[in-house]
């Protein structure tokens, strides 16, 4: 949407994969974004131009530009997406060709949410450049005021280049590698910028030092320092993971130079009022690194949030229960703990899953509780369907060798109090097997299974065994279906033969042979199938036996 008027409303629109394909843009035409609000002069008494409402999702360029203007009001757009073709542009971008003619703009860019501005090195116009911001208020803009913003996810936060008077108030910069920026190169002077009650959250767990910079104020030409003629104070800092002493990075033209806090307060004198609260992550925590921080925030409706666990927000104050975002509002918290453990919370099921089958059922029984929420750590592991006290694991990925699982139970809507953690091992499947042998007048088994760590025989005459290598005698002769289910931690595989039991002489036995002398080949007996395990000599009513050979199995009476 491409305008050129001198006031008006571009309120309550929704925009998708504007400017995707390549070549179908014209310069200058504002195409390849979603929203161009453009004038061809400058004009005080230009506006009010209200951009209002307006969802933007994905763009090959910057989701909303405006220029030239006087009197215009962003406020409480979504972009969702841009910078996705070309480079060096922004979710929100602002650019004058002239400064203005009569003091400042009175622009207004509030309550705006803007995300995934990643960034196209290959559609930049310089070679290397990787150029995308959140927000982009380029050459010669005065008076905008930029508060209650958000920038999430995006290759930089902010960036402001060659412009003056902006209010930067209250507004949210978090997960970019680059939260504000500031550069001066062959242009007016960037002066006169406030920036106060901030919050910048840096969540990078790299160890490169420039992905941990909050700010990065570079003057490329000698003769002015940023830090001298703007003006920074009672901001928030957070940096759970890495926690680095250098948050400030600066160039005067000749020098770079890096500094934290303390030095930020004395020697520049500025942020005397910065607040970086003690919050960090630890092992000691007992909440997984990827839980510590939680944050979200609302677009278009209120969103209602059951906590799970206890927190406390960016001023240490304990947060639990459900919590309530409205529309253009967001949630910043810091888990501390699983939530209040209570020990009657137990889930009972199998301590296994198989990689293979990848499902079982678990239970939670316990009347103090009006509903149960579950929830399986790491988060990837396994789809979760649940029935309220009950749910069953669906295994997705079978690279982890255990996962654990836990329920939080429910009064009204204060789920703070969580069950203690159920671990679960993720094991190979069990492959039953066996083979048998006659010996006199017993049935000897013999267990091939694998991957497993208890066994059940059904003998098929009403008998059971859990013994590895039973020996049976059956009652009579006849048919016998015998069954071997091989268990490991919950998971079963069985595996079924037919015995045919008889007398000597029948029943798959070989024929009577007669040696000379004293010594008798009473009867000729082989396996089922396979080589010969089990070979056992009869003398004087002594057994003895070995368990190598080559021949079938026999056995003799001296």
């Amino acid at each position: 949407m491409y305008s050129d008027s001198y006031s008006g409303r571009i309120k309550n629109n929704y925009f998708e994969n504007i400017g995707m394909e390549l070549g179908r843009a014209g310069n200058g035409t504002g195409a390849m974004s979603a929203i161009t609000q453009t004038a061809s002069d400058l004009h005080d008494n230009r506006g009010p131009q209200l951009i209002e409402g307006n969802h933007i999702v994905n763009c090959g360029y910057n989701g909303i530009t405006f220029g030239h203007y006087y009197n215009i009001y962003v406020v409480n757009n979504f972009v969702d997406g841009a910078c996705l073709l070309l480079d060096d542009g922004g979710g929100i971008y602002t650019w004058s060709n002239k400064k203005a003619k009569d003091g400042p703009r009175n622009n207004h860019v509030i309550g705006n949410i803007v995300r995934n501005v990643t960034g196209n090195a290959a559609g930049a116009p310089g070679e290397g450049h990787k150029e995308a911001y959140a927000y982009y208020i380029d050459d010669r803009n005065e008076g905008i005021t930029f508060r209650n913003n958000m920038a999430m996810d995006s290759e930089y936060g902010i960036f402001v280049h060659h412009s003056q008077d902006i209010d930067f108030y209250g507004n949210l910069f978090i997960n970019c590698p680059q939260l504000f920026f500031m550069r001066q190169y062959m242009g007016e002077a960037i002066t006169g910028c406030d920036i106060y009650s901030n919050v910048f959250v840096n969540l990078n767990t790299e160890t490169q030092q420039h992905k941990n910079y909050v700010y990065c104020l570079d003057n490329d030409e000698p003769g002015m320092y940023l830090p001298d003629v703007n003006t920074f104070d009672s901001n928030y800092y957070f940096n759970p993971f890495l926690l680095q002493s250098n948050f400030i990075n600066t160039f005067d033209g000749t020098n770079r130079i890096s500094f934290g806090i303390d030095q930020w307060n004395s020697v520049h004198e500025q942020d005397l009022n910065a607040r970086v609260p003690n919050i960090l992550w630890s092992e000691a925590l007992g909440v997984p690194k990827d839980e510590y921080v939680f944050f979200d925030f609302a677009h278009s409706q209120p969103k209602n949030i059951s906590l799970l666990g206890n927190y406390v927000d960016k001023d240490g104050h304990a947060v639990t229960g459900s919590i309530t975002i409205e529309p253009f509002e967001y949630v910043l918290l810091f888990k501390q703990s699983e939530g209040n453990v209570d020990s009657e919370l137990n889930i009972e099921g199998p301590t296994g899953i198989c990689k293979e089958k990848g499902q079982n059922t678990f239970i939670v029984n316990n009347s103090n509780y009006e509903s149960f929420i579950w929830k399986v750590y790491p988060e990837d592991a396994a789809n979760l369907s649940a029935n309220n006290n009950m749910v069953t694991v669906n295994l997705n990925n079978k690279n982890y060798s255990n996962i654990s699982l836990n329920v939080y139970g429910c009064k009204s809507e204060d789920c703070s109090y969580v069950s203690p953690s159920f671990n679960i091992a993720v094991v190979d499947d069990p492959v039953a097997n066996f083979d048998y042998a006659f010996v006199e007048a017993n049935v000897a088994f013999y267990n091939q299974s694998q991957n497993f760590t208890s066994l059940l025989w059904q003998l098929g005459d009403g008998n059971t065994s859990k013994n590895t290598f039973p020996v049976h005698k059956y009652a009579a002769p006849g048919t016998y279906e015998v069954s071997l289910t091989a268990a490991n931690i919950g998971c079963t595989n069985i595996a079924r033969d037919t015995i045919e039991y008889g007398s000597p002489g029948s029943g798959g036995l070989y024929p009577d042979a007669v040696a000379t002398a004293k010594i008798v080949v009473d009867d000729y007996r082989k396996f089922a199938t396979g080589p010969v395990r089990l070979i056992t000599w009869l003398a004087q009513q002594t057994t003895t036996s070995t368990t190598s050979g080559t021949c079938s199995l026999k056995t003799l009476q001296l």
